[in-house]
């Protein structure tokens, strides 16, 4: 027991030292205007482009959902709070895609697709700060659909997703945000620094020092 205790243990200290090894670098974003800084361009979406987000359907790269729609609340982007972010009006078709991109990767290789959304939504007497229905969305990544998620219905709130895939024998990818919700009241949202980037991993070199570090510690034991 006390040994598969030690062995335990030593492996935690492995992992958590492999994450924070030297050569463990940040992976490349391939997503090519991942805070939308480039305004409304290379990405694809079947929403309207339009400064009237009193519209279902229609979508804006701007600083302030208070700006295109004057019942919505304000506040800023996830990036800085003053910068740029895709605002959508929930479209009432819920096979409707909110965002997509096609990027070239590499063949076996794990990747991971993340972003950050909030809702922004009001109801039917314009009341903004809780959406009353806040969108429903899903995430596509080379096929691979992931379970839809709520957003929060506190308007503002940014929260995280996150789904990985493995490229197997594939050299492109296609990522797509659908919305689920098909409610004309509320299901707004903002979608902002989005991230497709392959997993990182170790340089071999600092595989090679963390084994010897395993073994000199497990001989010590003995």
């Amino acid at each position: 027991m006390l040994r598969y205790s030690f062995a335990s243990a030593l492996c935690a200290c492995l992992v958590a030292a492999i994450a924070s090894a030297p050569g463990v670098a940040d992976a490349q974003n391939l997503v090519f205007n991942p805070s939308f800084t480039l305004g409304n361009t290379e990405f694809s979406t079947d929403y309207n482009y339009s400064s009237d987000l009193w519209t279902e359907g229609n979508y804006f790269v701007g600083s302030d959902p208070r700006n295109y729609n004057p019942l919505a609340p304000s506040f800023g982007d996830h990036t800085t709070g003053s910068g740029l972010m895709y605002l959508a009006n929930g479209n009432l078709n819920a096979g409707a895609v909110v965002w997509t991109e096609s990027l070239a990767v590499a063949p076996n290789t794990a990747y991971q697709f993340t972003g950050w959304t909030a809702s922004w939504g009001q109801d039917s007497t314009g009341t903004s700060g809780s959406d009353p229905s806040p969108a429903r969305l899903l995430l596509s990544v080379g096929g691979e659909v992931s379970q839809p998620f709520t957003l929060v219905a506190t308007d503002g709130v940014w929260i995280q997703f996150s789904q990985a895939w493995s490229s197997g024998s594939a050299t492109t990818v296609v990522l797509s945000i659908v919305d689920q919700n098909t409610d004309s009241y509320g299901n707004d949202f903002a979608l902002d620094d989005l991230n497709f980037s392959a997993q990182p991993v170790p340089e071999p070199a600092s595989l090679a020092i963390l084994g010897m570090g395993a073994l000199a510690l497990l001989r010590r034991r003995r």
